[in-house]
């Protein structure tokens, strides 16, 4: 995956990450949560975290755990869900949009760059271009195996663009031949995840609300388009099955 500045917050980009005190009888004991006066979600904020694919259902409480993984308080259940497979399955969906509308949002570069790839990945370029353009890539072919970037998607980080290139080409390559997906498909869900959150990624806590948010609202959330899971549930049953197994 392309290079990230530790500063880097997939959802505010000028919001500086910082470890939230948690009150832990507020998120096991209370249906109250954090109010800020900024959010990341475009709908109105209230007491709790709305579910739009379902009105009756709503989130108590939200946080995070080891910097990877998101305790979800909901319906008296504890769920743990994958960060970053939730943010590669919210960022699929955009990238299957912007494929099917050409919407992607490009930014240019200050200074184009000139590539050089491998004759393979090269063809694969001469393939997709059109696709990758849709996207937000601004890329030019000038002979032989030499391509001409002059902007990139907006989620992506700047750096080495000769890497993010080769390796969203190879990811793609090995999607198309391990996953049974659509050519569209298959390129979104490659370009999402070399720009999904990584592992071990403090979020503030407008950060979380967003990103659960953002994952309840798609139609099918429970699992990656590659079939990762992204969400378990932790319920009373499970719970009490656990610790019946204990030896008394």
């Amino acid at each position: 995956p392309s290079q990230r500045t530790p500063n880097w917050n997939p959802f505010h980009s000028d919001t500086p990450y910082k470890r939230d005190k948690q009150d832990w009888t507020k998120i096991l004991g209370s249906t109250e949560t954090r109010h800020t006066t900024e959010t990341p979600v475009a709908t109105p904020r209230s007491e709790h975290l709305p579910l739009p694919s379902n009105p009756d259902v709503q989130v108590d409480a939200v946080f995070q755990i080891y910097g990877s993984w998101l305790v979800v308080k909901m319906q008296g259940s504890l769920y743990v869900l994958d960060q970053k497979a939730a943010h590669q399955k919210i960022l699929f969906e955009q990238y299957r949009r912007y494929l099917q509308s050409h919407s992607g949002v490009c930014q240019q570069l200050l200074f184009p760059r000139t590539i050089e790839l491998s004759p393979a990945h090269a063809q694969q370029m001469l393939e997709i271009t059109e696709d990758l353009h849709a996207l937000g890539f601004d890329i030019s072919h000038v002979g032989n195996h030499a391509f001409i970037v002059n902007g990139l998607p907006a989620e992506l980080q700047r750096g080495d663009e000769t890497l993010v290139l080769e390796q969203l080409l190879e990811d793609y390559l090995q999607t198309q031949g391990d996953v049974k997906l659509r050519k569209h498909d298959s390129l979104a869900l490659s370009l999402a995840r070399q720009t999904s959150v990584s592992a071990n990624t403090i979020l503030d806590q407008n950060s979380m609300e967003s990103l659960v948010n953002q994952l309840f609202q798609l139609p099918e959330w429970h699992s990656t388009p590659d079939g990762k899971t992204i969400m378990v549930k932790f319920g009373t049953e499970f719970l009490m099955d656990l610790f019946r197994k204990q030896k008394r």
